[in-house]
């Protein structure tokens, strides 16, 4: 088995815990290479070990078994769009302040010789494929994990206006900070849900069990359905079709049926038909795609 370690030699300061992995992984027959996951600035003070040679990460990706990186979320990211070209699986080494995307922790290296012995799997994680066109012609594409950043760059700031899809289903999504533009109200609000863009009649399902706690016809949202999943977390639904198959007090699972998309809502008739989803903790609205998948 061939392994390559990609330390952040900012992280791993004089490389001692990817030398510690090495030797792990060596001791139990495995190949080991080590690889810089970028190009040091000349002013950098970085400390490397002198006797320790450094292959290049494109050319020994060609042949790599494992990727293992050492530091933050931020080197695990860079990893894996280096990784993703080649179908190979990484492993990453928290050697930062939270590390939720990291396997191990430092103090866990000697779990490094199930490597060799096979004894792992490897979950799947769903990547971006970026691609920014302008005047039909593409003038950027990249690979990313997790997400993807829109910036105004070094011009002066200014609101932009996007459309938003997931699997070409155009979705708004859920802004309680920032005002977001209201085509059909002319006027700029906060949006405490998302829309999801569906046809007419779709049946809703709820998103976790729970009991319904209120249905009404909202004089702005239209049509909407109220479920309380416990310890004062809501989730609603609205822009629902008349006369909801639920009623208050109603137990629902997460494969029930709430409702059907509509066009109740005044303030969003001028979007294509569309779920309007929110959730609360209380009484404060919370980031629905947080919860959702889960």
């Amino acid at each position: 088995m061939k392994v390559l370690l990609s330390p952040n030699p900012y992280r791993d300061r004089g490389l001692k815990t990817a030398m510690t992995a090495k030797r792990i992984l060596e001791d139990n027959g495995a190949q080991v290479v080590i690889c810089l996951p970028f190009d040091l600035e000349d002013s950098s003070r970085v400390h490397l070990p002198a006797h320790q040679p450094f292959g290049q990460m494109s050319a020994e990706l060609e042949d790599t078994d494992v990727l293992v990186c050492f530091g933050g979320d931020g080197t695990i990211l860079h990893a894996a769009r280096d990784a993703n070209a080649h179908q190979i699986p990484v492993l990453g080494i928290n050697l930062g302040s939270v590390g939720f995307m990291a396997e191990l922790e430092q103090h866990e290296l000697s779990m490094l010789s199930r490597l060799t012995a096979g004894k792992y799997t490897i979950e799947k994680r769903m990547m971006l494929d970026i691609t920014v066109r302008r005047d039909g012609r593409r003038v950027f594409s990249e690979t990313a994990l997790n997400d993807a950043v829109v910036t105004k760059g070094t011009s002066v700031a200014r609101v932009l206006d996007l459309q938003v899809t997931g699997d070409r289903t155009v979705i708004s999504s859920f802004s309680v900070e920032a005002l977001s533009y209201n085509e059909t109200m002319g006027d700029w609000r906060t949006h405490d849900g998302i829309d999801i863009a569906s046809s007419l009649g779709t049946r809703v399902q709820a998103t976790a069990k729970g009991v319904v706690s209120a249905v009404y016809e909202d004089d702005v949202m239209g049509v909407t359905v109220v479920v309380d999943h416990g310890n004062e977390l809501f989730s609603v639904y609205s822009n629902l079709e008349e006369n909801p198959p639920v009623a208050v007090g109603d137990t629902v699972a997460s494969d029930t049926v709430v409702g059907e998309v509509g066009e109740t809502s005044v303030a969003e008739s001028g979007k294509q038909p569309h779920l309007h989803f929110a959730m609360y903790q209380g009484d404060a609205p919370i980031n629905p795609e947080d919860y959702l998948g889960q």
